[in-house]
Order: C-alpha cells, then sequence, then structure tokens
C-alpha cells in the first residue's frame, strides 16, 4: 500500500454495474443506429415542460440503451433481448452487465463466418458506418464531461466505461471480416476526462502501482484492459516508487552522476512485492533509480554470500575481452565445471565460433556490472543453468561481463550490440517482477506482468527484444517461457478485447523476426513510455532496428544525431509532422522530434506515428511532403488563442487553438493538413510561415510550397456558425507538395 492518501475523487466506481435507467428495449425491430430511438415511443423521451428531474433522466436512459442496446443490434444486425445484459441485484435493482457480451460476440462472428463472401463487404460497410456514429457521440459526450448520465450521479463514469467497453469489443471483434485494402481504422473509446483520470490515478496508485506505469496504462490501455489490470493488480516486488513521476519509474534510472487495456488492469493488480512507489510520478518510476557510484551487485537468492567461505565475485579474463572488441569481434563466455571464483574457470570466445545465448536485463534488478568488476560466482551458475535449459552447452553473452568500462572498447561494445542480439541463438529476459509471477498464471496475466514490467520499460531492451531470434522470459521457478506463446490466438483476440490491447506492445516485438516488418513508426510507439539515464543513448539503441549505422552516430552530439539518423532513414511518415514534444534547433529540422520518449521530452500525447506509410522525404532543406494546404495573410497569435479560418475556396470554418505548453505566441500565414479533415471532426496540424527565399529559388517545371515549422495546432471543422475570436480568411487552398524547415 503506498504511503499517498486516496483523495474524496477517488469514490468513483468505474467498473462497478452501472443501474439500468428502464428504456423500452424489447418488442421492436433491429434497425441502424441512427433510426433506434425514433422507432420507440415518443412519450419515453424527454419533454422539456416535464418536472426538472424527469426530461434529463429520460434523455440519459434513451442514450444508455442507443448506446448499449442500439449500438449491439446495429452491427450485429441481430435482435440482442434486454436478459443479455441486465440482471436484478438482491435489493430489485436492475442494472447492467457485460456477462452476456462474450456470447452475443461469438453468435455475431459464427454468423459473419457463415455468410456468402459477397455480402461482406456491405455488411462490414454497415458496421462502420454505425460504430462510427456510436464513436462521434460519445466524443461529443464527452466534451461535455459526460453531463448527459448526470442523472446517475457517481455512477456516471461506470456507464461511460460500460459503453466504452462494448465498443472496444465491437471495434475489435469486426476483424472477423476479411482486412479491408485501407486497413483497419482505429477507434479510441476513451473516457478520461480530467476528474475521472485523476480518480482512477489516485485509486491505482493507492494499490501499489508505479505512477509511471499507471500514466503509461490510462494513455495506452483501452477501458477493458484497465479494468482486468485493476483485477490482477500491481507485481508485489520489493521497490518503492515514492520518488517515481509519471513518465518515469526511478527504480530503473542508473544514475551516473549524482551532481549533474484499463478494466483488465485493475482487476489484476499491480505485482505483490515490497517496492514503494511513494516517490514516483507519471514520468518517472523511482525504484529504478541506480547509483552507480553506490551500486552493488545482488546475490542469487539461494546464496549464503556471507557464509563460509563467502560468495566472491568471478570475472572473466579482461585482455581476452578488450582484444576481441578491439578486433570488432563480439566476446561471450562458458563456465568450468564447479565454478567457483578462480578466473581460469570462465573463458572467453568468439561468438562466431560457438552457439551463445544473450541476457536481457535492468541493472536495476542487481545483475548490472563491467568486465572490470564482474558478477558474483552465484549469479554465474544461474545463469549457467538458465541457458542450458534453452541450448545445452551453450556460451553466454551478458554486458556485466562482455561489456569493459574503458571508453574505447566500451563505444566498440555498443556499435556491435544490434549483432550481439540478432546473431544469439535466442535472448533470455530476466526482470525481478517477471520471476515473481507463476508460469501457471493465466494468459491475460503473464502478458499485463511483461508489459508493465522495468524490462519494457528501458531504452535498450527494446532492440535486444526486436533483434531476437528466439526470446525467452522466466517467470517465477526458473520456468522458462518463449515470448511467442504469449502473443494471443486470433479466436481470442476477436472476443477478448483486453486481451488484444494488453498484448499489442508485445506482438510489435514479434515483427521484425516474424514478418521482417518494422518501420520508424513501430519504434516511435514502442519507445515512448521507455526510459534512460543516458538520453544520449537513444539513436544508438535505435538505429539497426531502422537500418542505419550505428559508428555513425557515436562520434556526434545528442541532437546531432537525431538529425543524422533521420538523413539515414530518409523516408518518414509525413505526420511526423503532427508529433507534440520537443523539436530539433537545426535550420531545416525544426518540424523534427528531439527524442521519441514522453520522458526525454518526446511524444506525451495526440497522433502517433503512422506504422503504414513511408510517404515524406527528409531533404538538405526540409521535410518534403504532399498536404492540404491554407495561405492566408500572416498574423501573430497568442499560443492558446482561439481563431477562426475560413477556407474562402471550399466554404468551410475551422475553429483553431494553440497547444498548452510552447512558445507564448507564433507567426503564421499558413495551415498544413497531412489528412482531409471531415466535417465536424478535429485534428491536429500545423502552422507555418512561408519561405520566400526559398520561394524565388523555384523552378517552373517542379514547385513545391517551402516554409517554416511554426507550431502544432488543433483544429476543428465548424458544421454551424460558431465563432471564436480573429477571424482570418484562407484565399488559397489545396493540396501541394510542400518542404518543411
Amino acid at each position: 500500500m503506498s504511503s499517498r492518501e486516496a483523495s474524496p475523487s477517488a469514490r468513483f466506481q468505474f467498473f462497478a454495474n452501472p443501474p439500468w435507467l428502464g428504456f423500452p428495449h424489447d418488442g421492436y425491430d433491429v434497425v441502424p443506429l441512427a433510426q433506434y430511438i425514433d422507432i420507440r415511443p415518443q412519450d419515453t423521451l424527454p419533454n422539456w415542460e416535464e418536472e426538472e428531474e424527469m426530461a434529463p433522466r429520460k434523455l440519459a436512459a434513451s442514450i444508455q440503451s442507443l448506446l448499449t442496446f442500439g449500438l449491439l443490434e446495429a452491427v450485429t444486425e441481430q435482435h440482442v433481448p434486454e436478459s443479455k445484459l441486465i440482471l436484478a441485484e438482491e435489493s430489485g435493482r436492475l442494472v447492467m452487465s457485460k456477462d452476456g457480451l462474450l456470447d452475443i460476440l461469438l453468435d455475431w462472428v459464427w454468423r459473419v463466418r457463415m455468410s456468402r463472401e459477397e455480402d461482406l463487404t456491405p455488411w462490414f460497410d454497415r458496421v462502420i458506418a454505425n460504430l462510427s456514429h456510436a464513436h462521434s457521440s460519445m466524443v461529443i459526450y464527452m466534451r461535455s464531461t459526460f453531463q448527459i448520465f448526470s442523472p446517475l450521479g457517481d455512477d456516471a463514469p461506470a456507464m461511460a466505461c460500460f459503453i466504452a467497453s462494448v465498443g472496444e469489443a465491437l471495434a475489435t471483434a469486426r476483424m472477423c471480416f476479411p482486412e479491408p485494402s485501407q486497413g483497419w481504422s482505429g477507434f479510441s473509446w476513451t473516457v478520461w476526462i480530467p476528474p475521472w483520470r485523476s480518480s482512477l490515478e489516485e485509486q491505482m496508485i493507492t494499490e501499489g502501482w508505479c505512477p509511471s506505469v499507471v500514466e503509461y496504462l490510462i494513455s495506452s490501455a483501452t477501458v477493458s484492459s484497465l479494468e482486468y489490470v485493476r483485477k490482477c493488480g500491481p507485481v508485489k516486488d520489493s521497490k518503492c516508487h515514492d520518488t517515481c513521476s509519471s513518465l518515469v519509474c526511478a527504480t530503473y534510472i542508473v544514475d551516473e552522476n549524482p551532481v549533474s487495456s484499463l478494466e483488465y488492469v485493475r482487476k489484476c493488480g499491480p505485482v505483490k512485492d515490497s517496492k514503494c512507489h511513494d516517490t514516483c510520478s507519471s514520468l518517472v518510476c523511482a525504484t529504478y533509480i541506480v547509483d552507480e557510484n553506490t551500486y552493488s551487485q545482488k546475490h542469487a537468492s539461494s546464496c549464503n554470500s556471507s557464509g563460509d567461505p563467502p560468495c566472491l565475485y568471478t570475472t572473466p579474463p579482461l585482455g581476452d575481452v578488450l582484444q576481441l572488441l578491439i578486433e570488432r569481434e563480439i566476446p561471450v563466455v562458458t563456465f568450468a565445471d564447479g565454478l567457483d571464483a578462480n578466473p581460469s574457470h570462465i573463458q572467453v570466445h568468439k561468438a562466431s565460433n560457438v552457439p551463445y545465448v544473450a541476457i536481457s536485463h535492468v541493472w536495476a534488478d542487481g545483475l548490472g556490472s563491467t568486465t572490470e568488476t564482474g558478477l558474483p560466482t552465484c549469479q554465474l551458475r544461474r545463469l549457467a543453468s538458465l541457458v542450458s535449459t534453452i541450448q545445452p552447452g551453450a556460451a553466454i553473452w551478458i554486458d556485466s561481463l562482455c561489456v569493459p568500462k574503458t571508453n574505447r572498447e566500451r563505444r566498440t561494445a555498443i556499435e556491435l550490440m544490434a549483432r550481439t542480439y540478432s546473431q544469439a541463438a535466442a535472448v533470455l529476459v530476466l526482470d525481478d517482477g517477471l520471476q515473481r509471477c507463476p508460469a501457471a498464471a493465466p494468459p491475460g496475466v503473464k502478458v499485463l506482468r511483461v508489459l508493465t514490467s522495468g524490462w519494457m520499460r528501458r531504452l535498450w531492451t527494446l532492440q535486444e527484444a526486436t533483434l531476437s531470434r528466439a526470446l525467452y522470459l522466466a517467470f517465477s521457478d526458473a520456468t522458462l517461457v518463449p515470448l511467442a506463446e504469449l502473443i494471443p490466438p486470433g479466436s481470442i483476440i476477436l472476443t477478448r478485447s483486453h486481451h488484444a490491447n494488453l498484448a499489442q506492445e508485445l506482438f510489435r516485438l514479434t515483427k521484425l523476426s516474424a514478418f521482417q516488418e518494422y518501420s520508424i513508426g513501430d519504434v516511435a510507439r514502442s519507445l515512448q513510455w521507455r526510459t534512460t539515464n543516458r538520453s544520449s543513448d537513444e539513436t544508438l539503441a535505435i538505429a539497426s532496428l531502422l537500418g542505419a549505422d550505428v559508428s555513425a552516430l557515436t562520434g556526434l552530439a545528442q541532437q546531432d544525431r537525431m538529425m543524422r539518423l533521420l538523413q539515414n532513414i530518409g523516408r518518414l511518415p509525413r505526420n511526423i509532422l503532427l508529433l507534440d514534444g520537443g523539436k530539433l534547433e537545426f535550420p531545416g529540422f525544426r518540424w523534427a522530434p528531439r527524442s521519441f520518449m514522453t520522458a526525454h521530452g518526446g511524444r506525451s500525447s495526440g497522433p502517433q506515428l503512422s506504422t503504414q506509410t513511408l510517404d515524406a522525404q527528409v531533404t538538405s532543406s526540409g521535410l518534403e511532403a504532399r498536404c492540404y494546404v491554407l495561405l492566408f495573410r500572416m498574423k501573430t497569435f497568442e499560443r492558446r488563442q482561439a481563431w477562426m479560418l475560413k477556407d474562402r475556396k471550399s466554404g468551410r470554418d475551422y475553429l483553431m487553438v494553440g497547444p498548452l505548453s510552447g512558445p507564448s505566441s507564433y507567426t503564421c500565414d499558413m495551415v498544413l493538413l497531412p489528412e482531409t479533415l471531415r466535417g465536424g471532426n478535429t485534428a491536429h496540424c500545423v502552422a507555418g510561415l512561408l519561405d520566400m527565399e526559398a520561394a524565388k529559388k523555384q523552378t517552373r517545371s517542379s514547385f513545391t510550397v517551402h516554409c517554416e515549422y511554426r507550431m502544432r495546432l488543433l483544429m476543428t471543422d465548424v458544421l454551424g456558425k460558431e465563432e471564436a475570436g480573429e477571424v482570418v480568411v484562407g484565399d488559397v487552398s489545396g493540396w501541394a507538395t510542400v518542404c518543411v524547415s
């Protein structure tokens, strides 16, 4: 239990069964969502001449039924009786329950699979239309802080979560249809308005979750996943999270220079360990902050380190390790029978000559070291035993023995890191929290434990996992489980949306080895919630994943490394322009992210980088791509100032708002949209300033609009006559090739 006390706002029961308000459902035809309320008796709808409390309650009842029964019937095109989702409590009160939801989904999936192929495309189109209608309604209600459900009082959050869970389940199960040519479009059913989010954060931190894990889960997991997480609970380990923040678990940070799916989550709960998260924040888990000046390696749990004789440290022959690195070869080690602290009992080999298993771990769990220091002999025996389970007789690579402290050879070892993990026969993951989880735990629990482990939150482990030929994770009792076994089969993905959601990042780790597909969009998504004590290592840890040469980056300054990496990659998704977070300060690269890690100034919200398309080109002048452009007379705006942009050509009006943080003002004369904005929708865009000098150098045969990146804005297509603040008229608009510097 955390020492932080929950505030009164923690009273909300997000995943309780919400009360049923009694709107008439049974006895009517199955119709599209837009017709659901119209075919019901009008006296069941709100009459604002009625008594003050009755009309809002009737309205809430109609929307409750519309977005649950109405949505399910419209999508599955089958009657869903009230008895499937409504049950009576002992008190007689009627509440809504998801107990019958799985049966509804299974029946729908079966009927889809039994349908004629020519019927599937029009049915799928109707599914998307009804889901989009429901999703748009939820977005509108969320903007008004779900006042529509105010008659439910403290049960309003549970009602919103219930609807979101239904939407998530249908959106996932729609994948029983053949994949459309444009791929699967996403729906975010988030309901976390500020007071509810704060309440959920407080509840989970009180349960023992690290604030940085809470921030990650609420920001990325679905509502149904969060319910499962709450049921499971956090891992019960020995880490204290009192100094952690919302972005970084401080227990995984090594300080080298002290001067310088939510429903499921809540059911599982955090791991039951002894870690204290009271000083953690939404950015950092303090239990993983390690001071190398005071750091000491841990002995194996079965070791009596101070016994007679005591357990001593064993080191490999330093000269052998250094010589192989000088030759740009990977050193690996084997241990003699009867291993003790005698250096002659550990031999160094060239990795190309022997099969080996690479160890992936986090320093805060006690296995961190260098070649010069070595590890306790008991840990070497343990490593040898675990590795022999995977491949008897295999050598071992672990940074604690094979990466020296000396700068030149250490740099070489880092440059060889991608080869080290990609050429290993297997990679073995050792994480303290995972090793407290039984291998016999339900599949969803094991997925959750991996997803929220310290190992999953560190920078370098992304490369170590993604490049592996075969990845094994050590659970309790030294049971090794292949990562591939944790990826749920399609039959589960279709009917258990929380499991599919939680497993997304685990699946991403297998994309390169299984499908030879891995993009900068995958890297950016995987990096967002990872941390490192050396922010300058970011590009070194991901370059090999993107086909770039690590050695070309090691001698550069941090910001230079990101610029050089993007230049080496060349092709990028054009929506990289829309990422929030810090930017580089170099001419031609003011649009480029300084980092992909939120804890180090990278994206924290808004659009994610596309994983499907590479439709922009990095040039010496800037990022070149096709965008929708609106030009107007140059104006200066305050950052949070709302203003209207009127597109004279199309007749559409847009409400423009700047970000919550950034420069106090910005000057622009154009707006760029990578994608078309549909009527009534909201999307991010870029405010730019025409580069007249570059324009003068244009040739008539190849026209490109050159502009300087100024700021990311939020743009809303206004359907009505709403006006806010200054009105700016866009005289020119249309699709064009732009170069953003």
